[in-house]
């Protein structure tokens, strides 16, 4: 072979090479993963969040998050809007599984008084399944059909919840506008929503939404209540906040009030070197990792949450 015949070989390879990465780059999605259910998409990032959000053909793919991902500042849209402003929903449903596995997304803010079906997804579809997501600081304004989690749902919301404000004039809920056989809140406060009125749910002072009994007569399964179910559902600090999914609170906020503080390490100090505390409801929570003693393992648990400063 020539030297030219040689170079024009390698000039060749090279440029086969150049056109093979880049095709391999080009078919990157998100943060990985190809959206099937044993290799999820991976969202991580505030970008992956709206690439999804501009990809309706994923919708009914699989995804997972794998980092909490913060919005704030980002333009935000539905997942699955309604794309007409005529009645009933025009778009693409969300008919895929989201698994947040235990992230969470914050400050999700989206601000369009006109439109229906607003959230952070839009329309769940009948096989759509949202599942482990918390969002946190949600600001969502609507008109019909609004939620901070989603807006309408005919599919599966399983082990999530949102905080935040949510306004709307119709069918509009703190984690579902709209829900096959629910509908909203059970309950609203009518001191900070400012609205004495709702299409349903009850309405409580704010006095009232900050107190146990509100709830177990209603049915709800609180700590330490003694109302039929398993009591480990809700817990509440009365008086100082409003009920809380018991797997939201930090392993190392075991007194009231709500946060890891001061109180926490001074139960703590209380229950010190203390080994029976089976026999003692378990030193009051002090016991943390339930070893029967409070010990530096019960230490490490709150100073760990303390540092991550959750509240």
């Amino acid at each position: 072979m020539s030297m030219m015949e040689s170079s024009s070989l390698c000039r060749k390879t090279s440029v086969l090479i150049a056109i093979c990465g880049w095709a391999l780059s080009a078919q990157a999605k998100y943060d990985g993963g190809s959206g099937e259910p044993n290799n999820p998409y991976q969202i991580s990032s505030a970008a992956d969040w709206q690439e999804l959000m501009a990809t309706p053909a994923d919708w009914a793919s699989h995804f997972i998050l794998t980092s909490d991902i913060e919005l704030d500042g980002v333009s935000i849209t539905p997942i699955a809007p309604d794309t007409s402003a005529s009645y009933e929903f025009q778009g693409v449903p969300f008919t895929g599984i989201f698994d947040g596995n235990d992230y969470v997304i914050r400050n999700v803010d989206v601000n369009t008084p006109g439109r229906d079906y607003v959230g952070l997804f839009g329309y769940l579809g009948t096989d759509g399944q949202i599942k482990n997501l918390r969002v946190e600081d949600t600001s969502i304004l609507g008109r019909d059909y609004v939620g901070g989690l989603a807006a309408r749902s005919h599919g599966t919301v399983t082990n999530c919840y949102s905080s935040g404000l949510v306004t709307g004039d119709f069918r509009l809920g703190g984690l579902v506008g709209w829900h096959y056989g629910l509908i909203g809140n059970s309950f609203w406060d009518v001191n900070t929503s400012g609205s004495a009125t709702s299409d349903g749910g009850t309405p409580k002072t704010t006095v009232e939404m900050k107190t146990m009994s509100t709830f177990t007569d209603a049915g709800w399964d609180f700590v330490g209540a003694t109302v039929n179910g398993p009591n480990d559902i809700w817990a509440i600090c009365e008086g100082t906040n409003y009920p809380r999914l018991v797997y939201q609170i930090p392993m190392g906020d075991i007194i009231c009030p709500d946060g890891v503080n001061s109180f926490d390490f001074a139960l703590l100090s209380q229950y010190w070197r203390e080994t029976d505390c089976p026999a003692i409801d378990d030193c009051e929570g002090a016991d943390i990792d339930l070893s029967g003693a409070v010990d530096f393992g019960d230490v490490q648990a709150v100073a760990e949450s303390w540092l991550r400063g959750v509240e």
